[in-house]
């Protein structure tokens, strides 16, 4: 019979592992040492060598894994391969489209859809397979669950394993459970001693083989006390002796807001460290829970120590790379062109990619970062639709000409015909080699070229860590190129994208170093089996420690239960074990952890602060250290900015229009800053259809559409539908291209809708009612008043029955931004008028007319046509805001305004902020400059 040996959490299993090897011999080849994991072996090895101080042969060391690997392939002689988990989903896809009420019904019926399902479907029927799960068992469980129609995984269950065999392949569930079906009779002659040790967790199937292996006297099982063992040894006949306590654990713990906050204290524990001259080395382990802090704690810890005195093990999820998001972004310029027609706000986001950005042109990287920056600039003003072909944009010579001019300062200066080609060469080796892409085979094989051409045609490759991404991806690549599902056709690059998502980017990158070398970075269950002095714990959170509750699962946690698989509980068992094997075996450990209202400190932490404070009451009173920022917090408006002689200089021969003077009576410094200092607000390439820009449309159809009725008086057949048709698409076309769909098809129809209403319900009456004749549309007006500057465009200018009418095109349903709020205005009393006066538009348009052609300002109307209105009727015009106007209104108003030009102009009144922050500061651009970000949030 067997001996099974179960040693205290605080004892070292490499440690014990070498007390029951043999003595005084050099040569161990004869015996075999079987841990859960890969990375006991090197600290065995190196115990191994310090203990016989001299050279030895070593036992054969492996992983559970590579140990089931071992027997099948070298003493069962089994050659059939390991099927790969994509390869799975090509079965499960090809039985999924032949079963009748499949699971998930409808939902899943094209391969990218399916492909989630798929991967978790495999895990599930590996874990069924494993639990030694029958059809007819499985079907007594699951068949009255029709939610998803689950109730049909049987056909999956006995279909797939079929289908398996028939291939030739093997799965990780076959492999064991092959091994569990011969253990029995296996000849293992050649080994005098086999040590299974650190196990905890086991499948009904690992338990055959550790039965099976019970019986024999070689064999000895080593065990180490922790909560759930004596549970998890019930298959072996054996109940586990009390845990005893060998060593005691000093746990202190820090509490921030977030994981930079803990990556702070973490940097400041080690540097403590480094300062006392503490060696930190392979005793010392910072175990990372979840991989979203390694690399904060990369950049900011770990630099306190050379490169060559830590060691990360640690898997990193794939779709956290830069390389994925490259293919993310490179996918989502695929997936989005329609007809060949790329979406420029997705195009500007690959192309600002750090990968594509620093192609090289020859050995220089700037260049392509300029070329880029520039056609950012030319797509974002406007000067090409925010649709267009590649070859549109290979084609647009100002485009070059003016990169040209910005690259002329540097060495060797690129002309237009060389920044051409070298774009036409990008193109060429990203978008449209992948935009020939059908098959998965062809999308692999255009991943790897594309990663290999980064890596020789960029600055990706001078980045430490893109190696790792590179080969990682490389290899998930040819996995896809050689798999059952290689020649599948995708009807578009969505399909791509789904691949990417949910295969490619649930891909881990391993983190290889030397494990026996310098402080170890771990994630918790790297800690299997080994011990530490001091131990340093990120994100010891709830959500992470243990972490959700088996949100991959697709079967219910009672049919799990039931059918001996493995529930969320028992995961979270297998956590604790581990958890507390780790903290009981170290002399010192550092919790960190977040509570922030949406996170709280781990159960396990609680339970450990519980049973400390029930032995050693002074921990009742111990208050966790707590991380905090020194940092200002009071908020403050900024403060007013005196005039230059040069600004004031600038001023007097500044063109005042009625959108600077509305953005000065909004906030002084914004005028100081868009009109004074001329700064800008960068336009962003963007593919959305703004109510800015529906606005300039509408007014280029109907400025197009009146024209050639200027100096006419209208009559009904002045109102064209078909024209209006024409102009429209006309418009349309200049705005979006030739290809109208989504939101450009939406507003087009919708422009068509509404302005034909416009006609048909507004001017046909307006018509029949007065005698009207069309002076001016769109007409620039400038003038000089009273020594200042003027400057407009008014819409339309008509007279109407004798009168001057001024009208200005609104888009919106509503004159609120524009009313004059007239009980509220004094023209004597400056400090009324930003709360009275909307905007100077219509008042400035009158002044600009009468000073222009001599009118009297009495004898001008000017009213708003509110076009968003539902119904477009006479009561879309609209005036200042009142049902009468005051005959005064306008001559106060136009003394309003040369008041407001002498006073900007005038060196004794400072530019002030605003004096309604709440109103004016959130969508400000220039909020920054001032400091005023603060008033944003402050109203969530």
């Amino acid at each position: 019979m067997s001996r099974t040996i179960v040693i205290e959490p605080g004892r070292s299993v490499i440690d014990e592992v070498v007390s029951h090897l043999p003595k005084r011999t050099f040569d161990l080849r004869r015996s075999l040492v079987v841990f859960p994991g890969k990375r006991p072996a090197f600290f065995l090895r190196k115990a191994l060598s310090e203990t016989a101080r001299s050279g030895l042969i070593p036992p054969k060391i492996l992983s559970y894994e590579a140990l089931i690997d071992f027997i099948v392939e070298e003493m069962l002689r089994k050659s059939t391969p390991l099927l790969q988990p994509i390869d799975a989903v090509g079965l499960l896809y090809d039985i999924h489209q032949s079963v009748r009420k499949r699971l998930g019904g409808e939902h899943f019926t094209s391969l990218e859809r399916f492909i989630p399902l798929g991967l978790k479907l495999f895990s599930e029927l590996e874990e069924l397979a494993l639990a030694g799960v029958t059809k007819r068992q499985l079907l007594e469980s699951v068949g009255h669950i029709t939610y998803n129609r689950l109730n049909a995984l049987a056909l999956y269950f006995e279909q797939f394993y079929a289908k398996v065999a028939a291939k030739g392949f093997s799965t990780r569930a076959t492999r064991i459970l092959s091994v569990a079906n011969e253990i029995d009779h296996l000849q293992l002659d050649s080994i005098e001693q086999i040590i299974l040790a650190g196990f905890y967790a086991l499948t009904p199937a690992d338990q055959r083989i550790f039965k099976a292996l019970s019986h024999r006297d070689t064999v000895v099982f080593l065990f180490q006390q922790g909560p759930g063992l004596a549970r998890q040894m019930e298959f072996l006949g054996i109940t586990p002796p009390p845990a005893a306590q060998t060593r005691k654990t000093a746990y202190r713990f820090i509490k921030a807001s977030d994981t930079h906050g803990q990556v702070l204290a973490l940097t400041a524990q080690l540097k403590g460290l480094v300062d006392q001259s503490t060696p930190l080395d392979e005793r010392t382990a910072i175990v990372l829970p979840a991989p979203e802090a390694l690399f904060p704690v990369l950049h900011q810890t770990l630099p306190l120590i050379p490169e060559e005195n830590y060691n990360i093990s640690l898997g990193y999820p794939l779709s956290r790379t830069p390389l994925y998001a490259f293919f993310q972004n490179l996918l989502e310029v695929l997936s989005l062109q329609l007809n060949g027609r790329l979406s420029a706000r997705s195009y500007m986001k690959f192309a600002l990619h750090p990968y594509t950005k620093n192609i090289l042109f020859g050995q220089r990287a700037d260049v392509t970062r300029v070329l880029f920056h520039t056609i950012e600039e030319y797509l974002a003003t406007g000067q090409m639709q925010s649709s267009f072909t590649l070859e549109e944009l290979e084609g647009e010579s100002p485009l070059f000409a003016r990169a040209a001019r910005s690259l002329a300062a540097i060495d060797a200066p690129p002309d237009e015909i060389g920044l051409k080609d070298h774009l036409r060469f990008i193109h060429d080796r990203t978008i449209r080699a992948f935009l020939r892409c059908r098959s998965v085979r062809e999308f692999a094989q255009c991943g790897i070229e594309l990663v290999r051409f980064l890596h020789d045609h960029t600055t990706a490759r001078r980045h430490p860590l893109f190696r790792p991404y590179a080969e990682r991806l490389i290899e998930t690549f040819r996995s896809l190129a050689n798999s059952f599902i290689a020649e599948h056709k995708f009807d578009d690059a969505s399909g791509f994208t789904a691949l990417l998502r949910s295969y490619i980017g649930a891909e881990e990158v391993p983190f290889p170093g030397t494990p026996l070398q310098g402080l170890q970075v771990l994630g918790l269950l790297e800690t299997r089996n080994l011990q530490f002095d001091r131990v340093f714990i990120l994100d010891a959170t709830d959500d992470v420690l243990p972490g959700q509750r088996g949100a991959e699962m697709m079967l219910p946690q009672g049919v799990r239960e039931k059918l001996g698989l493995e529930t969320y509980r028992e995961r979270e068992r297998l956590i604790e074990y581990y958890f507390h094997l780790l903290i009981n075996g170290a002399k010192e450990v550092v919790f960190f952890y977040a509570e922030d209202g949406k996170k709280e400190k781990s159960r396990f932490l609680q339970k450990l602060q519980w049973k400390e404070e029930q032995s050693e009451p002074r921990w009742a009173g111990t208050e966790p250290q707590v991380v905090r920022y020194s940092m200002t917090l009071a908020n403050a408006m900024p403060k007013p900015v005196s005039k230059s002689d040069e600004l004031i200089q600038r001023l007097k021969d500044f063109a005042f229009t009625a959108t600077a003077l509305d953005t000065y009576l909004r906030c002084q410094l914004q005028f100081y800053y868009r009109y004074g200092l001329e700064l800008r607000e960068r336009e962003e390439v963007s593919d959305d259809i703004e109510q800015q820009s529906i606005g300039q449309m509408v007014h280029r159809v109907l400025n197009e559409y009146y024209r050639p009725l200027v100096g006419k008086k209208f009559i009904p057949a002045d109102f064209d539908d078909d024209r209006l048709g024409k102009i429209v698409e006309n418009v349309c076309v200049e705005s979006f291209g030739k290809e109208h769909v989504g939101t450009a098809y939406l507003v087009k129809e919708q422009m068509k809708k509404k302005l034909k209403e416009f006609f048909h319900v507004f001017e046909a009456k307006r018509v029949m009612e007065s005698e009207i004749v069309l002076e001016g549309v769109e007409q620039e007006v400038s003038v000089v008043k009273e020594g200042w500057n003027f400057h407009g465009r008014i819409d339309r200018i008509e007279q109407r029955n004798g009168k001057i009418v001024i009208l200005d095109y609104k888009i919106r349903h509503d004159d609120e931004p524009y009313r004059i709020k007239t009980k509220k205005f004094r023209s004597d009393d400056p400090s009324t008028w930003t709360d009275s006066v909307q905007s100077v538009q219509l008042p400035m348009y009158v002044l600009l007319y009468s000073s222009a052609s001599g009118v009297d300002p009495a004898k001008v109307i000017s009213r708003y046509l509110l076009l968003g209105r539902n119904i477009l009727d006479e009561e879309i015009e609209v005036g200042l805001g009142e049902k009468l106007e005051h005959p005064d209104l306008y001559r106060l108003l136009e003394k309003m305004i040369l008041q407001i030009v002498e006073e900007i102009a005038s060196r004794d009144v400072p530019f002030k902020p605003t004096s309604d922050p709440k109103e004016h500061c959130p969508r400000c651009p220039y909020q920054v400059i001032c400091g005023t970000q603060w008033v944003l949030k402050s109203q969530f």
